[in-house]
């Protein structure tokens, strides 16, 4: 984690750190707190998991994802500028609650619907989904761990992560019409494809937001906080 000098001033700092330093406006917060709350997670992510109902994918996301809506609805009902800080990083645990349970999900559906049973094929996944995190904070962590950054690069990972939440929504509906006349098992099949994607966007967004938390903890000499901590 990169603890900045403490005679560094917010002005002088690259583009791309002013904004991992700064806090949404007042405004938009509450927008995206209830969007990845009830929309992302709940709509896209829980209802798939309670149904068709299994027992054990159910008891290892819901505690979980209960927390997360009791959460946002306290960060909803305060007033956001005594929650700046919490709300950066209730987007980071969003973000690995999501992750989290769009991976149970996918070995749900793998398991039960598509009858994948190997063992070898969980423990795949599970290093498989390891990896994908380690890539993720490494990538972060590699932007952040100077002040020198080619301002190329940090424009193309924002791409890549953008082109996740730009494919994701049409590429379901696309799939969807494609699949329509197909058989149950080639639809889930695209179905996964489509979790995996929205595992992609979750774990992004898990790292960016807790590396962000963090990063702002470690600097708040140089962050513009509406209510002093």
């Amino acid at each position: 984690m990169l603890k900045l000098e403490r005679d560094i001033k917010f002005r002088t700092l690259p583009e791309h750190f002013k904004e991992h330093l700064s806090f949404f406006p007042h405004f938009l917060i509450k927008q995206l707190i209830a969007g990845f709350t009830f929309v992302m997670l709940d709509l896209l992510v829980l209802l798939p998991i309670i149904y068709p109902m299994i027992d054990t994918t159910f008891y290892l996301t819901i505690p979980f994802i209960l927390l997360i809506n009791i959460w946002a609805i306290r960060l909803l009902i305060l007033n956001p500028e005594k929650t700046e800080l919490e709300s950066i990083l209730f987007l980071g645990a969003i973000g690995t609650v999501g992750s989290y349970s769009v991976f149970i999900l996918i070995q749900k559906m793998n398991y039960y619907v598509l009858q994948v049973n190997s063992l070898f094929y969980l423990m795949a996944s599970i290093l498989l989904y390891i990896v994908v995190i380690c890539f993720f904070s490494y990538i972060k962590v590699k932007k952040f761990s100077t002040i020198i950054v080619l301002k190329k690069k940090n424009e193309q990972h924002s791409t890549f992560t953008n082109s996740i939440i730009t494919i994701s929504v049409p590429a379901g509906y696309m799939v969807a019409q494609i699949v329509i006349n197909q058989s149950l098992s080639i639809m889930n099949t695209y179905m996964i494809v489509i979790f995996s994607l929205l595992l992609l966007f979750f774990t992004d967004m898990a790292v960016k937001y807790i590396h962000r938390y963090l990063f702002m903890k470690s600097n708040l000499n140089v962050v513009k906080l509406s209510k002093k901590i």
